[in-house]
């Protein structure tokens, strides 16, 4: 009997539990009176005290009453719901009533009202909702049984045992519908390299579909379906630029092939940057491209909810479901927001194609050990520039990029280059806030104000938006040196013809060209400059725009193994003479050198 009574007020105290969890966050949001949680609070809390047996314990948990009325316990009876519980009316309780009662508020089910909140939007959302599946021969399956064969994905596969090869192979996700022409809006990287495309509506109808257009850029996609006119039913989209964390949300879309399944969450922040997607690079994402104006949600997204829906306690679509972190759900999950989709749909619609925004300025917010280093407050705010692509908007507009590098716990840090303050009006504090204004609020061959904090000073630049060019290779910066017995303190590359026409020099020009200076460093406190501009040349990255180095000690410097050859035979304390060319003109400087570190002249 007393582990029958324990095991009750276990079950009792996790539904107390429970029930803090999902009021707190409903107070929190204002979506229901403090006083109205706290005593749907004090009804579970006070079922928990003991009766004269576990069946009356259950039963008293069950109710919430708000006139006392009488009840005979049933051990075999299950409880009422909530809803219904809040409507009943019971007698007394044998149990004493305590000396000071906790507050009752007439009113609704809290509970009650937001479990027949979220019924109904399901009822509203998972009709526009559809599973988008294909046929594909997945390179997987070579030298296997069946391989070479197509692999087709049934919609009502609802996959556990396999999930990560199918969402990779694209041949599993979810869309939704756009309008009554029939087009289907979903994730790019879901039907990408999938073919003979087919979708099904909730009611489960499949239509064959055809893709009308994919951006790669924000990972979106339209598909084009003809279907009967009642299963056509358009979401209704919000305006994802207002919300805020706490927001309560629901996805809607086919998690492993699971059609029409929902799930819920909250917003858990909004203007993430995220890094693209890049099968050619080592880590499979890019380093010079970015999602911007991510929604990261705990809601559970899943293998097949990619290209589903994200939607408020409206029904309304605030997002895209796209990506979370991991096989299976981690709360960490990321959706594409509606003020994109806006954007973006109608266009794909219209020419298949979409041009986003681009500047052509890499950049990272700004913290304490950046600014101290460049002699600004610890507290100043902004985006930093990095490195600044050639002939890019940005370029045309003056922008600089970082010269220097310094050390952060064992890391290479670019320092000294401009640091983004606003966009027309829209003040920056953060490098995703570039991201974010550019996505939410321009286009190309629009114009466009940076006041920026270059060398302690506010100055405003202009330049026009362009389009972005097409996908750009990766690479690192070229160059650098494995260093000697003394240190110089540079990233050095050998000038080509391809580099020297760049920089507008004579035809024949030879030299080391210096990419970076390291902060601190003998180059640095001999003011030789880095470069600041970005340039692709054979497959890598070279910094343009910096010192050439053309002579050491009164030798010819053609290519970087001559200057490290030099650095090879000095000591550190011994100091080195170099010619370099600057801005057309000869100059000499004198340097002290230090001692090596790796990979560095």
């Amino acid at each position: 009997m007393k582990k029958s009574v324990r095991a009750v007020l276990f079950a009792l105290s996790l539904m107390i539990i429970a029930a803090l969890s999902v009021a707190v966050p409903l107070v929190l949001s204002g979506r229901i009176p403090l006083g109205l949680a706290q005593a749907t609070a004090a009804t579970v809390a006070s079922s928990a005290t003991p009766t004269a047996g576990p069946s009356a314990e259950i039963a008293a948990a069950a109710s919430a009453p708000s006139t006392p009325a009488a009840v005979s316990p049933t051990p075999t009876s299950a409880p009422p719901s909530p809803t219904a519980s809040a409507r009943a009316t019971t007698a007394p309780s044998p149990t004493p009533a305590p000396a000071t009662p906790p507050a009752r508020i007439v009113g609704p089910g809290a509970f009650g009202d937001l479990q027949a909140t979220l019924q109904g939007v399901y009822g509203s959302v998972n009709p526009s909702v559809v599973h988008i599946w294909g046929k594909v021969t997945p390179e997987s399956t070579a030298g296997q049984d069946g391989g070479g064969q197509e692999v087709v994905i049934p919609p009502e596969a609802c996959n556990f045992t396999d999930p990560l090869p199918l969402q990779s192979q694209g041949s599993l996700g979810s869309g939704f519908v756009w309008d009554k022409e029939g087009h289907i809006v979903t994730n790019n990287h879901v039907v990408k390299d999938v073919e003979r495309l087919n979708v099904t509506f909730a009611d489960g109808l499949t239509v064959p579909a055809e893709v009308v257009g994919q951006d790669e850029h924000t990972d979106l996609a339209v598909l084009r379906v003809k279907a009967p006119a009642e299963l056509l039913h358009p979401v209704s989209i919000a305006d994802s630029t207002v919300i805020t964390p706490g927001l309560f949300v629901v996805a809607v879309g086919n998690p492993f092939g699971c059609t029409g399944s929902m799930s819920f969450g909250v917003v858990s922040a909004v203007g993430r940057s995220l890094p693209a997607w890049d099968q050619n690079s080592e880590l499979g994402v890019s380093t010079r491209e970015v999602f911007a104006d991510i929604i990261q949600t705990d809601t559970p997204i899943n293998p097949g909810n990619s290209g589903g829906v994200l939607a408020d306690l409206e029904g309304r679509l605030v997002g895209v479901t796209f990506a979370g972190m991991d096989m299976l759900d981690t709360g960490v999950g990321f959706a594409i927001p509606s003020v994109v989709v806006k954007r973006v749909v109608p266009v794909l619609i219209k020419n298949g194609t979409y041009e986003p925004s681009w500047l052509g300025a890499a950049t990272r917010s700004l913290m304490p050990q950046l600014a101290k280093a460049m002699g600004l407050p610890e507290t100043q705010q902004g985006a930093l520039v990095l490195d600044v692509t050639v002939d890019s908007p940005a370029d045309k507009a003056g922008l600089r990029g970082s010269s220097k590098k310094i050390t952060v716990e064992g890391e290479d840090l670019a320092v000294g280059g401009d640091i983004i303050l606003a966009l027309d009006d829209q003040r920056i504090t953060r490098a995703a806030d570039v991201d974010t204004y550019l996505v939410r609020h321009t286009q190309p061959d629009q114009k466009v104000q940076l006041k920026v904090l270059r060398d302690g000073k506010e100055m405003t630049l202009e330049t026009t938006i362009a389009a972005r060019p097409p996908a750009e290779e990766e690479g690192k910066p070229g160059g650098g040196g494995t260093g000697g017995g003394a240190w110089l303190g540079i990233d050095g590359a050998t000038l080509t013809a391809e580099l020297a026409k760049a920089m507008e020099l004579k035809p024949g020009q030879r030299g080391v060209l210096i990419q970076s200076v390291a902060a601190g460093g003998p180059a640095d406190k001999a003011a030789l400059r880095g470069g600041f501009k970005k340039l692709q040349t054979g497959g890598d990255w070279v910094m343009i725009g910096g010192d050439l180095i053309v002579k050491a000690d009164g030798e010819a410097v053609e290519k970087v193994e001559t200057l490290a050859d030099i650095l090879a035979k000095k000591s550190p304390g011994d100091t080195l003479t170099l010619v370099i060319l600057r801005d057309g003109k000869e100059t000499e400087a004198t340097v002290m050198l230090g001692s090596s570190p790796d990979q560095t002249m």
